[in-house]
């Protein structure tokens, strides 16, 4: 072989190595990069979820509080009258858009769900929950399947 076609292969396994290394480089950068962006993307998400947490917290509160201070509830309450307490729940209700809404007497026997289910029983009164909800002291809840949607 000549030194002209030693000096042009040398030529093209020089090219050929920097083409690799520089492929090499990039791919290893962005790498990094897509690292990057999917722990910003993972980040930005846990924030908007703590937020919409936070939202439909603040509102289940508002309606508890809501709730439990409408006179026309606490009468009906007081009178044992169910078909006006449910009347009542769904007039509010109409504006206040909960997915669903339980009303227990003092012992945990449900007075009142909506909506209503086949299946609504009794609940259980050593819950941690439902000793908070029936210690007399304004209570609320937030269950997963109100964030969904």
């Amino acid at each position: 072989m000549k030194l002209g076609g030693k000096i042009i292969a040398a030529v093209m396994i020089i090219i050929i190595a920097a083409v690799l290394a520089v492929t090499g480089l990039v791919m290893a950068e962005n790498a990094g990069n897509q690292y990057s962006f999917n722990e910003q993307r993972a980040v930005l998400s846990a924030e908007a979820l703590k937020n919409k947490i936070d939202s439909v917290s603040e509102k289940v509160q508002y309606c508890a509080k809501l709730l439990a201070q409408n006179r026309r509830m606490i009468t009906a309450m007081e009178n044992g009258n169910v078909k006006g307490l449910e009347l009542i729940l769904g007039d509010i209700n109409g504006s206040l858009k909960l997915d669903m809404i339980t009303i227990t007497d003092q012992k945990g026997a449900v007075l009142l769900q909506l909506p209503q289910t086949d299946h609504a029983q009794n609940v259980n009164t050593d819950h941690a929950v439902m000793k908070e909800a029936l210690s007399k002291k304004l209570f609320w809840s937030l269950e997963a399947q109100a964030l969904e949607g």
